[in-house]
């Protein structure tokens, strides 16, 4: 990877270059051997990187576990929600402000996009946990929007604003996930990565086509420094 960088002119952010082991969850660590701590990275131009191995990490906003269990990822945007709600709820109460119409806009535009982020690669099997995680985070933003009691039943909240549980919303979501990607064309990028990867291999020889390598030329001509002009600058 580094080698790869180095040839395209790139390199890596040492600040966020962590990794991640995986194992099943009940392994005999006298087969699969203990999880390493760290691991050393070494830069084709000299010097060397000591990683960590995480037991989380968030890539594109989704925050992975070592275990592939998503609570962390539910509580964390559960608690953006929470805070934005909270946040929001003072530009209107159950006296004046925002109408409830305003509200809904609100929810659909800040609250459901957060809840639901990154829905394709964590709720094919939603755990019943996860599920509740995110239904009470999404239950703390209708009793804010309702201006009503914590402890008003949340059913008649749903019906009164509009608003279905999240677990309809993420069957919802599925349907049209699955609908879009069966009519996309054959020939798209996500249809042909699973049989068509050029990322996935690559040779030091054979470097992948780029669109900075496909517009510098194969070979450079040879550049030879002027003796006869005498430089203004050094």
């Amino acid at each position: 990877m580094t080698s790869w960088l180095a040839r395209n002119g790139l390199g890596i952010d040492t600040d966020k270059t962590e990794y991640m082991t995986f194992q099943p969850p009940k392994c005999n660590p006298d087969i699969c051997g203990a999880r390493p701590i760290g691991i050393r990275l070494d830069f084709p131009g000299g010097g060397a990187l000591h990683v960590r191995n995480a037991m989380m990490i968030r890539y594109l906003g989704i925050f992975i576990h070592l275990s592939f269990s998503w609570e962390a990822h539910a509580k964390i945007m559960a608690s953006c929600v929470c805070s934005t709600v909270c946040a929001l709820h003072l530009l209107g109460n159950s006296v004046c402000g925002l109408s409830v119409i305003s509200w809904q806009h609100v929810f659909h535009a800040i609250v459901l996009p957060v809840l639901t982020y990154g829905f394709p690669v964590w709720s094919h099997k939603l755990p019943k946990l996860v599920l509740n995680i995110l239904q009470v985070g999404q239950n703390n933003a209708i009793r804010q929007m309702s201006g009503t009691f914590r402890t008003t039943p949340i059913e008649p909240l749903h019906v009164t604003l509009a608003i279905p549980p999240i677990k309809y919303t993420i069957e919802k979501l599925w349907r049209l996930y699955s609908k879009r990607l069966a009519t996309l064309p054959p020939f798209t990028r996500l249809c042909t990565l699973p049989t068509h990867n050029p990322s996935a291999y690559f040779s030091p020889l054979h470097p992948i086509p780029t669109p900075l390598t496909i517009l510098l030329p194969a070979s450079f001509p040879p550049f030879f420094l002027p003796s006869n002009v005498t430089w203004s600058h050094p």
